[in-house]
């Protein structure tokens, strides 16, 4: 370490009181000791103010490149961890709009999408109970029962019917339910009948699959038991099914309830159970006597036991009725000789003609499974809970019957052997009236097989 020392000047001035003070204070400074690097050491530092200033501006720029470097690091990464974020949450436009397509396609199309069967032209409805001849057999009904069964497969078929074509279809299968559509194609209008109101209309009937499968039915069957209840003859106020043919079939309810006709019994002026109408023109007996004859017995009752109630003797002896025998489906039955008989396709339709006021229908279906009356005729109406069916009775020909409700309708089947059911129906046709009730019943007990 070094000390510099001031030395007095020769010339210094006499001292004064300011100047010994102002000496005094000069000595003070000069006693204070001053550390500053050794020379060896100056070399290599920087050896003027120049270049400190060189070094300051070098260490600011640097410093300056190192901020601006570190900004732009810390700027991308900023922006890098927000598009990374994005990327995790954020689809493109374009993809989120077809996602949501897709899922609302999920909920609004939830029928099966599997491919279609054409199951072909199904023909062979007997009457108009919607049953089909041999059903079990029938290779269309048989297709459209096994894509039922096989969890409600889509297919399509066209019923012949007398009123036209209809078209059937399975649309699939919609949360667990079968969906069944029938239409009435525009078309119907041209055959006329109640049928030709439903042009152009459709009914869709939902059936849950479970209770379809738990029938047990054979195909043929499951197909003729579905068909049947999707018509427009199975329509009730209690039906659940949906389309134009259900509103339209409510439209013409309004309509035949303001304009509905009650039928009433023909007049019976002598009250021996046969209508004038029927002792006119069939058994020539007196309208204005119960017993025409006068053998003690009514005239009703002696025709309900086979009895000629205008003269002596059996009813077949008579003039008064005929015998027809239908060979191809195995039955004989009497019927009014004044009346038209007409017999359509080999036995399959028989029709007996009053001329004056109304007709009775003959015809006969299978029953493969020889199932009893009450139960065929169960399914037959397809609505067992609300079923109202008659006491089964006996005929003289020894055939089971069994009457509908408003007793214009026989079913018959022969004891021990019911592999055949035998309908007879009566029908006023447009009459108010029902006039040949009486005949009707004796028509029905003199059924027999052979």
């Amino acid at each position: 370490m070094f000390s510099f020392l001031k030395k007095k000047s020769k010339d210094q001035p006499i001292p004064t009181q300011e100047n010994m003070a102002a000496e005094t204070a000069k000595q003070k400074i000069s006693d204070i000791q001053i550390y500053s690097m050794p020379d060896k050491f100056k070399k290599g530092a920087i050896a003027s103010p120049g270049g400190t200033k060189k070094l300051g501006i070098a260490i600011m720029v640097i410093g300056a490149i190192v901020m601006v470097v570190g900004a732009v690091f810390l700027i991308r990464y900023i922006i890098g961890s927000g598009q990374s974020s994005k990327s995790t949450t954020q689809v493109p436009k374009e993809e989120v709009i077809q996602t949501q397509t897709v899922k609302e396609d999920e909920i609004l199309d939830e029928v099966k999408t599997d491919e279609e069967m054409d199951c072909g032209a199904i023909s062979g409805l007997a009457s108009a109970d919607n049953i089909f001849v041999n059903y079990e057999n029938n290779s269309g009904l048989v297709c459209l029962g096994e894509r039922i069964a096989s969890n409600c497969g889509k297919a399509a078929a066209t019923i012949e019917t007398k009123d036209g074509i209809l078209d059937f279809s399975i649309l699939g299968l919609r949360q667990d339910n079968c969906i069944i559509q029938l239409d009435y194609p525009i078309n119907l209008i041209n055959y006329g009948g109640e049928i030709a109101e439903y042009a152009g209309t459709y009914l869709q009937c939902s059936y849950n699959i479970k209770g379809l499968t738990d029938l047990n039915y054979e195909p043929g069957r499951l197909a003729q038991y579905v068909y049947s209840q999707n018509t427009i003859d199975s329509i009730s106020e209690e039906t659940e099914c949906t389309g134009s043919a259900l509103a339209t079939w409510r439209d013409l309810q309004t309509v035949a309830e303001e304009e509905e006709i009650e039928l009433t019994p023909g007049v019976d002026s002598d009250s021996d159970g046969l209508t004038d109408l029927e002792e006119n023109t069939i058994y020539t007996t007196n309208i204005n006597n119960k017993d025409s004859d006068g053998d003690s017995y009514e005239d009703a009752a002696e025709l309900s036991n086979f009895y000629n109630p205008s003269g002596g003797g059996r009813l077949w002896e008579s003039s008064l009725i005929s015998e027809y025998a239908n060979a191809s489906n195995g039955y004989k039955i009497f019927y009014p000789s004044a009346w038209q008989l007409e017999d359509k396709n080999n036995g399959e339709l028989v029709h007996f003609f009053s001329g004056v006021d109304g007709f009775v229908q003959v015809l006969v279906e299978d029953n493969p499974d020889n199932k009893n009356l009450r139960d065929w005729y169960a399914d037959l109406v397809a609505s067992l809970p609300d079923l109202i069916i008659q006491p089964i009775q006996t005929t003289k020909g020894e055939m089971q019957v069994l009457y509908s409700v408003d007793g214009l309708a026989a079913y018959l089947t022969k004891q021990g052997d019911s592999s055949r059911i035998y309908i007879i129906n009566y029908s006023p046709e447009g009459s108010e009236t029902i006039e040949f009730i009486s005949t009707f019943r004796m028509m029905v007990e003199s059924l027999e097989k052979i």
